[in-house]
């Protein structure tokens, strides 16, 4: 994406903050892309927390296979998320959980020493970040 402007926060019917950040981004032309455009991943992750993605004439995204052009429903891509194989799902997948961060069998992301806490989580706040869904509009 190029050109991203400043996060305005959206508003509901009634004109009370959703809880929502809206941005204006165009999409690089990319003659290899779908519809010739570079489009930005529709699920992202930010440390701990994971996003959605949502803008005008998004093409569909499958969450199992992480491509473009169909959904979940019509994936016929057999790919464990957490292990990499095309054996099998993640619902079926016998392998040890690792850390997504470094890779080790022996914590989870949650426990990795190498990820740096928030303030808040540091001083001892309820709070994990913002997380949440993202929305994009389109011009």
């Amino acid at each position: 994406m190029d050109k991203v402007s400043s996060a305005r926060k959206l508003k509901d019917s009634l004109g009370f903050w959703n809880g929502r950040r809206g941005f204006q981004a165009l999409l690089r032309e990319d003659p290899k892309g779908l519809g010739g455009y570079l489009h930005p991943p529709a699920m992202f992750s930010l440390g701990a927390d994971r996003g959605t993605l949502f803008y005008a004439r998004q093409p569909p995204f499958c969450r199992r296979c992480m491509a473009y052009g169909h959904i979940l429903a019509s994936c016929s891509t057999r790919k464990c998320r957490f292990c990499g194989s095309g054996q099998h799902e993640a619902k079926d997948c016998d392998e040890p959980k690792a850390c997504h961060g470094c890779g080790s069998s022996t914590h989870l992301w949650r426990d990795c020493p190498a990820r740096q806490r928030s303030y808040a989580s540091a001083a001892g706040g309820g709070t994990r970040g913002f997380g949440g869904r993202y929305h994009v509009q389109g011009k």
